[in-house]
């Protein structure tokens, strides 16, 4: 079985900060942690250095999907398809989430959501496709199905009930801060945000693992201050 190699993409508009996306470094980390050589890049279409990506060579790539950087996403994407004749395009984050109907059957360079919380779902996706299985089985994802407007959506991923049992998210800036995740969702049901539906309860990691963390990035990243 040869294991995928997988690119991941925070695009952002040129106007933006670039700052520390921790899903899609979660992300990154089980998926080093299954076995995949892994490529994480931020920037807009302009800073992504595509000759590295090029050499690099990926069978899958991954983009955290907001709003403000549809467009962006929609010119990388229809670039690495050009790239790549194989590539497969995959778009998570609370955007294809909630709307993966519009996204699916608008962005046609996108072949496949993840819904929610990403980290099952996407380790699922990759044993499937390099095991060349049929997609059906994993959970958490929606994609087109071979009718006309057809979206086929799999049963949700079952949450992660033990956060302490991720590693920490990986990450290839060298930066000055960080952040950390202590805990996902909320206790409360707001009718106006999407807390609840994406993260499907309140989760929270132990003090020993947040401390863990800590140290980790104070000591492996030169990280001196911590929000």
């Amino acid at each position: 079985m040869n294991k995928l190699k997988v690119l991941l993409i925070m695009a952002y508009p040129q106007e933006y900060t670039i700052v520390k996306e921790l899903g899609l470094e979660y992300i990154a980390a089980v998926a080093r942690q299954n076995g995949n050589e892994v490529m994480v890049v931020y920037g807009d279409d302009s800073q992504l250095d595509y000759e590295a990506i090029m050499q690099f060579k990926p069978d899958i790539v991954g983009f955290t999907m907001y709003y403000n950087s549809v467009f962006m996403i929609r010119s990388i994407a229809s670039r690495l398809k050009e790239m790549f004749k194989d590539i497969i395009v995959v778009a998570g984050g609370a955007l294809p989430t909630m709307n993966y109907n519009e996204v699916l059957l608008n962005e046609y360079d996108i072949d496949c959501v993840v819904r929610g919380e990403g980290e099952k779902t996407w380790i699922e996706l990759l044993e499937c496709l390099e095991n060349q299985e049929d997609i059906s089985k994993v959970k958490g994802i929606s994609y087109r199905g071979e009718e006309e407007n057809e979206i086929i959506s799999n049963p949700d991923q079952d949450y992660i009930k033990d956060l302490d049992t991720l590693p920490f998210p990986a990450t290839n800036l060298m930066l000055d801060s960080s952040y950390i995740s202590t805990s996902r969702g909320c206790v409360k049901n707001c009718s106006f945000c999407i807390s609840r539906k994406f993260w499907k309860k309140w989760r929270g990691r132990s003090a020993k693992s947040v401390v863990d963390e800590m140290e980790y990035l104070v000591n492996n990243n030169g990280v001196r201050y911590i929000g």
